[in-house]
């Protein structure tokens, strides 16, 4: 495979991989708010064993005010949450200007601040004098006690910021090539929240601010991202949920839809999920959405809502060097309708320009536009094939993904497929089916790809599709499933047959060369409800992983 080109941005500071140096780390003292969530537990039983109340923290709840009395701590623990971040950001910021004016250099990273070296009077200035100092520590640090610069993230992960120098003969068929296109990326973000244009790390011209709407850290911190992953990225801001913005009313066009905010982290498929199916559906737009992180002291594991929707991608996110026994930051399922969520997990640890906050940061807002980018942009503006089939592009993705703590493989519950790689992808192949589903599949009618497959190489194939919303939000499953079949001379080699998911994925190494059918079979279908439901978008990947 040809080696991609990576553009690398200057930074402050860079710490090489795997050097050893000493630190000396100003420590600041906060309050530190504590959830007072303890126990829930049903205190009372009707008849039949159904639960009439709740008990929390010792105080009787009746079952039809339960989801609102923990909407409610939930949100309480929220605001204290964001209370205690911006008190500690406010005390960072007062200790480093105290350094700065005695013209010693730093690096904020939240909790502590990072100096290479004090003086025993500086130390015991800052020690007796100020009640925000919790103490003065000296140690020998590994790099991999950091996050990542993006313009690392881009080179270890192999996307390329700049679009490929020589375009891959195996990815360009007959109508698969164009001339570069920026593409359209609608961020949403809490409240409406946008990066500030007037910062010098942003592409402004390729960058709509909405001016009525307040400006973020975090949101620039995104917006940051998904420009550097893909030049071709160009960023429309807007309030959370907004689904009344056509793809079409914008120049350039919006492809991509990434949302790095959280609304929910319980079970439940909620009006937000459903509202993002729906907008899926309609518009065809690709969707990438955080998984979202731990909350609170119990450590609720449930990616966020809208991230339950089928849909969009849903991306949780990993430390630089994650391991099987060191996966502790990862959201996923136990969710109503028990779907696979997230479908991929990326890199989410690492520094921003100054201006943006040092960092490190941590989290699935990170991950996400990292993949809605630096793969989907990219991708979208290259080929026109992924351009409107979401279902291809996410089919795709997962196909070109790699498991980190081989669990499971090709997909687990923490996991998903893993986290996606251009490099992995040695041979591509690609097709979808749009219509109707009783066209494609009536009278239990299967639709097939065939492929010469080669003993002892492992290839990857995946197919996913789209559903509406309605029904989900109702009955808490799709209304359409598929199963897929690698077979040869009619019998079955490998199959995948998922029951609560709108996707399949097989990894396989066949015995024996020659040619194999990817079958794909109609496993379920309710068709009596809306007109909407009896459309079809489907489409499977191919490829074979570079040895």
């Amino acid at each position: 495979m040809k080696k991609l080109i990576f553009a690398l941005f200057p930074f402050a500071f860079l710490f090489g991989e795997q050097n050893i140096s000493t630190q000396t780390e100003i420590l600041l003292r906060t309050i530190d708010y504590e959830p007072d969530i303890e126990y829930l537990e049903a205190s009372s039983e009707g008849e039949n064993g159904i639960v009439t109340s709740y008990t929390i923290n010792g105080v009787e709840v009746d079952v039809s005010a339960l989801d609102s009395v923990v909407d409610a701590i939930h949100e309480r623990i929220s605001k204290e949450a964001e209370f205690t971040q911006v008190q500690q950001k406010a005390i960072a910021d007062y200790i480093g200007f105290l350094l700065e004016t005695k013209g010693i250099k730093y690096e904020n990273l939240g909790s502590k601040l990072v100096v290479k070296e004090l003086s025993p009077e500086n130390i015991a200035e800052l020690t007796q004098n100020f009640i925000f100092i919790e103490g003065v520590e000296k140690r020998e640090v590994k790099s991999d006690d950091y996050g990542w610069l993006l313009s690392s993230i881009l080179e270890k992960t192999n996307i390329d910021p700049l679009g490929f120098e020589e375009y891959p003969k195996y990815w360009i068929s007959n109508g698969d090539y164009s001339q570069n296109i920026d593409v359209g990326i609608l961020m949403e973000e809490r409240n409406g929240d946008c990066p500030d244009a007037s910062l010098n790390v942003f592409f402004k011209d390729k960058l709509e601010n909405y001016t009525s709407l307040k400006t973020s850290q975090h949101a620039g911190q995104v917006a940051y991202i998904l420009q550097q992953a893909s030049n071709h990225a160009y960023i429309y801001c807007e309030k959370q949920d907004n689904y009344l913005t056509s793809i079409k009313d914008k120049t350039p066009r919006i492809y991509i839809l990434n949302q790095s905010y959280s609304v929910d982290n319980g079970t439940k498929y909620l009006e937000a999920d459903r509202d993002l199916d729906n907008y899926i559906f309609n518009y065809q737009i690709a969707s990438f959405k955080s998984g979202g992180n731990h909350r609170g002291s119990n450590k609720l594991k449930n990616v966020t809502s809208p991230g339950k929707a089928y849909n969009t991608t849903t991306v949780s996110f990993f430390h630089k060097y994650e391991s099987q026994s060191n996966f502790s930051n990862i959201v996923y399922g136990d969710i109503v309708t028990q779907a696979q969520k997230p479908e991929i997990v990326a890199i989410g640890s690492y520094y921003f320009p100054r201006q943006l906050g040092l960092g490190p940061y941590h989290g699935s807002s990170y991950a996400s536009p990292l993949i809605a980018s630096g793969f989907g942009a990219n991708l979208i503006a290259q080929y026109p094939i992924f351009r409107y089939q979401p279902q291809l592009l996410k089919a795709f993705l997962m196909t070109i993904s790699q498991n980190i703590t081989g669990e499971g493989s090709p997909v687990n519950k923490k996991e998903g497929a893993g986290t996606p790689n251009y490099e992995h992808t040695f041979k591509f192949m690609r097709t979808w089916w749009n219509g109707t589903v009783d066209y494609w599949f009536k009278d239990n009618k299967t639709v097939s790809k065939t492929k010469y497959l080669k003993q002892g190489h492992t290839y990857r194939i995946a197919i996913s599709w789209l559903v509406h919303g309605n029904y989900t939000y109702a009955y808490n499953k799709p209304y359409l499933n598929f199963d897929l079949y690698i077979k040869k001379d009619g019998k079955v080699k490998a199959k995948s047959e998922r029951e609560h998911d709108t996707f399949e994925l097989i990894e396989f190494t066949p015995e024996v060369s020659g040619n194999y059918t990817f079958e794909i079979k109609k496993s379920f279908f309710d068709a009596t409800n809306s007109k909407a439901k009896k459309n079809l978008y489907l489409g499977l990947a191919f490829t074979e992983i570079a040895q």
